[in-house]
């Protein structure tokens, strides 16, 4: 029987009434259904409506309601939905109030929809607000294939039935629902009718418990995407998912597995395999050689290598994250996507650098008297353990501090920001008769008694056309640095549209530093503070800064930096090519209180060159890169 419809068309929340605007629609598209209640944009009263309405610029509000993606059980365009009780396949979102949330029922029939309920405070359900809506709309064509049923849906509408889930034991009655394509079973009892449906394209189980996982895939040949997920007691698979000729997708998560058949090379139209965070530490070549296989995910397992084969041409995407990986296959080089932690790059990529330039040259330890002073103050701070590793990742730095503001009576000293001191067959950079943006000029000769990687003389300058976009950066190297002038801004405009003028140009002060690793062993949360005191101890501050929200540095040469994703050097190889360790950070410029560099979200430049380029005095292929919150 049809319920009685509604004459008129009503919006009312609490004791104001209102009217639809014009957008207010209702529309169909894909088999599901959308509804946008809006009303008018009104003048917006503080006395009056700040209470439970909120504005949107301080003069006007719009209360309204947004449906999307309405799915529905028949071809009717028929339901009742006890919201936020019943959220199935349907999503509402409240827009004007303040912390509000719709509490009620909607009622789509007979060309009509209407929500009858309260608005209730996200922090204070005990304040209700009652909402009265109406709204008349054109029928449009629905789907039941969108509809997700479940127990309490499905009797009476076996025929609809295209996907379904369920949680627990099963009802008897599932074997009837013979058109049923998707399926998902949480906490899955082991029931083994789901044998007879044999329309299935795609079925999940969660949560099973028991050891042995039912037979359950002989009858299921239409099966294309199986996802197995939690069944931590299993450790084998039924060998009938290996004869699943038409399966393209096959994820496997958080199971016991200790082995996978080498039978999976009979599937062969699978194109994606994920396996996540089981007890294997081998896989079968044939995976690897699958005809259509296209993207593998082999995450958070116990694997020390994998097989070396020639892979299957349609292998585009490899994703080998959380492994403890002891050697790899040099075929991971032709992979066009590849996720990998960058510390197992060097085990299939060998570093270009390695035979012809000595890494000590760049390590605190190419000098004998930093050598010695490192080992004491790993005796002293009990780090022994961790001896190797300090030494082996510990940098010999170059520390910069802006101090006091340029003058220019200097030419060709150290400075950021400012204008560059440029020989006169160099010209300043620009795009379009418009300047770049100048970051610093480095004088090399006062580095050369601290250090064996710069060139001994000479200047680099450095300069990007906008400050926050790198991919458009010069780096400058000169020699010769006779017949320097500083660059004059008259009437200039700057690339960068919203840069009016140049950076303050400050003077810097520096220091050779100990370059080391923020932390030197994750895992060991034991030795941080001892690590801690041992960094402070070696590398004193050198400057001391009242305002903690000021800060004049420090940039720095050939240091290690805080990265999020990828490290500078890491980035530079995916850019350019070679691996992390073919490249070191040529200049780290921080977020300056000085000169007022802001990179990001007071972020960090970082310049990185090939160790290989540098020491040919090469700087046009250098990589930047900012790291900002």
């Amino acid at each position: 029987m049809k319920k009685q419809a509604h004459t008129n068309e009503q919006f009312k929340i609490g004791d104001f009434e209102f009217s639809f605007a014009k957008d207010a629609k209702v529309t169909f598209e894909d088999g599901k259904m959308s509804i946008e209640l809006w009303t008018d944009i009104l003048p917006f009263d503080e006395k009056l409506h700040s209470d439970n309405f909120s504005d949107f610029n301080g003069k006007e509000f719009r209360p309204g309601f947004y449906l999307s993606n309405i799915c529905f059980p028949t071809t009717e365009v028929k339901r009742t939905i006890t919201y936020p009780k019943d959220q199935k396949a349907f999503t509402l979102f409240e827009y004007g109030f303040n912390s509000l949330e719709f509490h009620g029922e909607i009622d789509i029939e007979n060309e009509e929809i209407s929500m009858q309920g309260v608005l209730k405070d996200k922090f204070d359900e005990k304040e209700e607000i009652p909402v009265f809506i109406v709204k008349h709309f054109k029928d449009g064509k629905v789907s039941p294939e969108h509809f997700v049923f479940d127990t309490d849906d499905f009797y009476g509408n076996e025929e609809f039935v295209t996907t379904a889930e369920f949680k627990g034991k099963l009802p008897k009655e599932i074997a009837n629902l013979k058109n049923l394509t998707h399926l998902t079973l949480n906490d899955y009892k082991g029931e083994t009718t789901i044998a007879q449906l044999t329309k299935l394209n795609y079925l999940r189980i969660t949560n099973f418990q028991d050891d042995v996982l039912p037979d359950l895939f002989k009858n299921l040949k239409n099966l294309k995407e199986l996802n197995l997920y939690n069944l931590k007691n299993v450790q084998q698979l039924p060998h009938s998912i290996f004869e699943l000729n038409s399966l393209e997708k096959l994820y496997l998560g958080e199971m016991g597995l200790l082995q996978l058949s080498d039978k999976i090379g009979q599937l062969d139209n699978l194109k994606e395999f994920t396996l996540y965070q089981t007890f294997m530490d081998t896989l079968p070549k044939e995976l690897f050689i699958l005809p259509k296989i296209e993207q593998l995910t082999l995450q958070n397992c116990k694997f020390k290598t994998l097989p070396d084969v020639v892979p299957s041409p349609s292998l585009k995407a490899l994703s080998l994250k959380y492994n403890d990986f002891t050697s790899l296959p040099s075929f991971l080089g032709t992979i066009d996507t590849l996720e990998i932690e960058s510390k197992f790059k060097k085990l299939y990529v060998k570093a270009t650098t390695e035979t012809t330039i000595d890494g000590n040259l760049f390590k605190a330890i190419f000098d004998d008297a930093s050598k010695t002073k490192i080992d004491k103050k790993v005796e002293k701070y009990g780090l022994e353990k961790y001896h190797k590793k300090i030494v082996d990742t510990t940098l010999n730095a170059i520390e910069y501090y802006t101090s006091e503001k340029e003058d220019y009576q200097l030419k060709g000293n150290t400075r950021f920001g400012g204008a560059p001191d440029l020989p006169k067959d160099i010209s300043y950079p620009t795009t379009d008769g418009k300047l770049w943006v100048f970051l610093a000029q480095i004088n090399l000769e006062e580095l050369a008694s601290h250090q064996e990687y710069l060139p001994k003389k000479g200047i680099l300058y450095f300069f990007v056309d906008e400050e926050n976009y790198y991919e458009n950066i010069k780096v400058i190297y000169r020699e010769d640095t006779n017949q320097l002038e500083p660059f004059e801004y008259k009437d200039v405009t700057f690339y960068a549209d919203y840069i009016d003028e140049a950076y303050d140009g400050f003077k810097a002060k520096f220091a050779k530093r100990f370059g080391f690793l923020a932390t030197i062993d994750q895992d060991a949360y034991d030795v941080y503070e001892d690590y801690e005191k041992f960094r402070k101890k070696i590398n004193p501050p050198l400057v001391k800064q009242e305002n903690t929200w000021d800060t004049f540095g420090p940039h720095s040469i050939n240091s290690h930096v805080y990265f999020q994703g990828e490290s500078p050097q890491e980035y530079a190889a995916q850019q350019k090519g070679g691996v992390e360790d073919d490249w070191m950070l040529l200049l780290s410029l921080v977020s300056d209180s000085h000169t007022v560099f802001g990179f990001g979200d007071a972020g960090t430049l970082n310049f990185a060159i090939r160790k290989s380029d540098l020491l040919a005095k090469k700087f046009t292929n250098v990589v930047a890169s900012i790291e900002s919150s």
